[in-house]
């Protein structure tokens, strides 16, 4: 989806189209687990990696904003997340929101 340097694959694609129709884009992160047991514990690593990657590709355009959730979840509470631990709660889409409003009018 996206090469190590952030330079290449689909998503790095998909962002170029999208910034030669003259759009700004936001990308936002990865949703950490609350530190407890959790369906998406396993994808930790993943999501960090995806993150780093898609971190260099925002370095590299001044129109392509990151927005990074990695301390959005305080440890063991888990109320920015739904009950099935997966998808973000009513507070966690409001949190998330407001960072990437904050980006926005930057």
């Amino acid at each position: 989806m996206i090469s190590e340097d952030g330079r290449r694959g689909v998503i790095p694609g998909f962002v170029s189209k999208m910034r030669q129709s003259g759009a700004n884009v936001v990308f936002v992160g990865y949703l950490r687990t609350p530190g407890v047991t959790s369906p998406i514990e396993h994808c930790v690593d993943e999501g960090q990696e995806m993150d780093r990657r898609v971190a260099k590709l925002a370095a590299l355009d001044r129109g392509v904003h990151f927005v990074s959730l990695q301390d959005l979840v305080p440890d063991g509470d888990r109320s920015y997340h739904a009950v099935d631990l997966i998808h973000p709660s009513t507070k966690g889409s409001d949190a998330i929101g407001a960072r990437i409003a904050e980006t926005i009018m930057k």
